[in-house]
């Protein structure tokens, strides 16, 4: 079977805000919000109740855009394949606060494909097939004031929890994940959300990884003698975000990295399992996979 997705942004980048609005409760559409209005809220609220008072949490939530857009530069196919500091982050235009224009992904034009098909089949193909382990979608209400929480993403925690049950993987086992990080925040969230970090502690163990980190090739997020490497190709927000086809393009990092094919982002050492996280506007619906290079 083959798997496609693309999608032309740039031809309507003046529009796409309302666009994507398409994706969102109607009652949201008309109070006026747009997807940078939305996570700034669920933002907002996080640095709130779990950062308040503490200027490390808006250092946190740059560190994410600056790791990630590190990841990006030796990606050939990255949309920016440049440097961040994190004093560059914090000043860049303010979009909806706390939201900044670089705690953003971008408007991207772009496409990926995959071929899926039995372990028997592909074995006429290659001698180094990708197995899916384990593929779980999770939905909940489209609007966030129809939402248990504004500080996590309920899909996220089912979804992913499912997908490493089916699997019977802890992340003691997964080496890289490719994330969702439309915002910044987002990415925190995830880490919460999986399991990496407790409720509250995303922001500081990204602060913690960040400051180990900085200067190697990749920087893992560090946790309970843990490592994870996320988004190794520079993720939604370097490598670029055309809607319809970034799940497929998750997935297809997570696949060259386990070949060991992914060039000068290839992640050092052995990779044999990975994640991938894909989510739909802010959270309604989330898809999970758990890809592995050996059964």
């Amino acid at each position: 079977m083959f798997v496609g997705g693309f999608e032309k942004m740039t031809d309507r980048a003046n529009l796409i805000s309302d666009d994507l609005m398409f994706a969102a409760d109607p009652n949201e559409v008309n109070a006026g919000f747009t997807f940078p209005g939305l996570y700034a809220t669920m933002m907002a609220r996080y640095m709130y109740d779990y950062g308040r008072g503490n200027e490390d949490c808006g250092d946190a939530l740059a560190m994410v855009a600056v790791k990630n857009h590190h990841h990006a530069m030796p990606n050939e196919n990255a949309q920016f394949r440049r440097e961040f500091t994190i004093e560059a982050i914090k000043n860049s235009s303010l979009v909806a606060h706390p939201v900044r224009l670089l705690h953003c992904s971008p408007v991207t034009d772009g496409a990926s494909a995959l071929i899926i098909t039995s372990p028997e089949k592909a074995k006429e193909f290659t001698d180094d097939p990708i197995y899916i382990m384990s593929s779980q979608q999770a939905t909940d209400a489209i609007s966030l004031y129809s939402r248990e929480s504004l500080t996590s993403v309920k899909t996220t925690k089912l979804a992913v929890g499912a997908a490493m049950k089916e699997a019977d993987v802890t992340f003691d086992d997964i080496q890289i994940a490719e994330v969702h990080d439309c915002f910044t925040v987002e990415e925190v969230m995830f880490l919460e959300d999986s399991g990496f970090y407790k409720t509250g502690e995303g922001w500081k163990g990204v602060h913690e990884s960040y400051e180990s980190g900085k200067g190697s090739k990749h920087i893992p997020y560090l946790g309970d003698g843990r490592e994870l490497i996320v988004n190794p190709g520079g993720g939604l927000k370097a490598d670029g975000h055309p809607v319809g086809a970034t799940g497929i393009r998750q997935v297809q990092e997570c696949w060259v990295q386990l070949r060991g094919e992914a060039g000068g982002q290839q992640v050092e050492g052995e990779i044999d399992t990975a994640l991938a996280h894909n989510i739909g506007g802010t959270g309604a619906i989330c898809t999970a996979h758990i890809l592995r290079r050996n059964l």
